[in-house]
């Protein structure tokens, strides 16, 4: 099943000091949450520009379209999130990739580094041949961080109001409360391995105990795990000297 079958949407945020990774911020300083935060979005264009996905990088702020450009490259389309909320600018995602023809389409950030291109493609495959109308892949913390529709089953079932209006965004019952609206508008659901998001301290030291390990390793987050974090007031937004900008070696 060819790529082009389905379409990757890149939810991504800007690299702001003081407005990514606020949890991890809080513990290790903003210059290092926005490093952590950079290397992962690196990290994600590699393997969707790698992997040969049809994607598309939808950003904010709205106004930071060149420095998404200069962080991800000329392998994306950019398109500006729009919506009041987290649940709204995804529904207009979706409505957008429809729009434009895509058959299905898969929705994922850049906070799962777990996430890799075989796990991206297995669930924008399994919308493409038929075998599922929805894919859902849970996060740790009872979050989601990959959904995907066709365009069919989105049409049918409305899901740009079931699945995403009155969502407790954020909490613990984000990927319990999905998935049972999928299921009771009838639809067949996929569900993608369960991962880990990197939201703070914990989330990190766990994730540094794999670095060696695949899909951490040769990672840009692995590489900057062994270099070690900048020291606050050392890195400013859209700042990549401090970030490595080759993966590592493993």
């Amino acid at each position: 099943m060819g790529r082009a079958a389905f379409q990757a949407l890149f939810f991504v945020k800007a690299p702001i000091r003081g407005a990514v990774k606020t949890r991890l911020a809080a513990d290790l300083g903003q210059e290092a949450a926005l490093a952590v935060h950079t290397a992962m979005l690196r990290d994600m264009g590699d393997r969707l520009s790698d992997g040969g996905f049809q994607a598309a990088a939808h950003f904010t702020p709205a106004d930071r379209e060149e420095a998404m450009r200069a962080l991800l490259g000329p392998g994306f389309s950019y398109v500006p999130q729009r919506g009041a909320d987290l649940g709204e600018r995804m529904a207009n995602a979706f409505q957008a990739a429809f729009t434009g023809g895509a058959p299905a389409a898969v929705l994922f950030g850049g906070d799962a580094p777990g996430l890799t291109a075989a796990v991206i493609a297995r669930a924008g495959g399994a919308l493409a041949s038929g075998e599922a109308d929805a894919v859902l892949g849970q996060a740790a913390d009872g979050g989601y961080y990959m959904i995907g529709f066709t365009r069919a089953a989105f049409v049918r079932a409305a899901l740009s109001r079931r699945a995403f209006e009155d969502m407790p965004w954020g909490g613990p019952k984000v990927f319990a409360r999905t998935l049972g609206r999928l299921r009771r508008a009838g639809l067949r659901v996929r569900l993608s391995p369960r991962l880990r998001d990197l939201d703070d301290a914990a989330d990190l030291a766990a994730l540094a105990a794999a670095r060696h390990l695949p899909p951490l390793r040769g990672s840009r987050l692995a590489a900057l795990m062994e270099a070690g974090f900048p020291q606050r007031g050392t890195l400013e937004d859209g700042d990549l000297s401090l970030i490595p900008l080759e993966s590592g070696t493993g």
